[in-house]
């Protein structure tokens, strides 16, 4: 009877839960790790280019700032060969403004190694980071590898388990079966005891009880929808 079926599905069914629920939550753990780690990466990415992007304005900036005191200088020279106060005025001027676009753009450049400093530090606060994050990836990554390794010769043959019997059960069955259990955390058959279902553990009216034990219909729990059997049928059993 395809009962009998059902419920050495879900012994399978449990010892697979079992299996998985071995991991923990390390699965998780890994994954998250790994995300920290790509988004970390970017982030220094990142700030490497606005590195070179300073480093480059600092470039530009000293050369103009050179080119800006060669052309100071010049003026300074001419200042001794000037022959009139009009020329002297002029050539002053120019020093002057000369001057100022020096200051400007050394305050600039200031700006820009101040806002160097603080991207270097946050680079090097991050690559920190990063060899933390990536150490603990690695020596978890490698846990759950070795703890997958373990389970899988033994996932793979309830697997086979798993495929065998459900191939003995008519479609409609199973996919019941499947709803119930996806509903009822992995739980869709439930023992009878003294005429209590042990996964709600509603009455259920003795008539109902005889039927159940004769493993001849699938028979429901009016209360948490769960298919009914009789203790001799050797099935775990889990609460709601």
């Amino acid at each position: 009877m395809e009962l009998a079926q059902l419920v050495k599905l879900q012994e399978i069914d449990h010892q697979i839960m079992k299996l998985k629920a071995s991991l923990g939550n390390l699965p998780e753990q890994v994954e998250m790790l790994e995300r920290q780690l790509n988004s970390t990466k970017a982030e220094i990415n990142i700030l490497k280019e606005e590195l070179d992007q300073i480093d480059a304005e600092k470039r530009k900036l000293e050369g103009e700032i050179s080119l800006l005191g060669e052309k100071k200088k010049k003026y300074q020279e001419q200042v001794y060969s000037v022959t009139t106060n009009k020329e002297y005025d002029a050539i002053s001027a120019e020093i002057e403004t000369t001057k100022a676009h020096i200051e400007e753009r050394e305050n600039t450049l200031l700006d820009f190694l101040d806002r160097e400093e603080k991207v270097e530090q946050n680079l090097e606060e991050k690559e920190e980071q990063i060899n933390e994050l990536d150490s603990s990836f690695k020596e978890k990554d490698a846990v759950l590898k070795q703890k997958k390794k373990a389970n899988e010769e033994e996932l793979n043959k309830l697997e086979k388990e798993r495929t065998s019997i459900v191939s003995q059960i008519r479609k409609p069955l199973y996919s019941r079966y499947e709803r119930i259990r996806k509903a009822r955390g992995g739980a869709a058959l439930s023992e009878i005891k003294n005429y209590t279902c042990q996964g709600c553990f509603a009455t259920i009216p003795a008539q109902t009880v005889v039927e159940v034990r004769k493993m001849t219909d699938i028979i429901l729990c009016e209360t948490c929808g769960r298919i009914l059997i009789s203790k001799n049928s050797h099935v775990n059993n889990h609460s709601e």
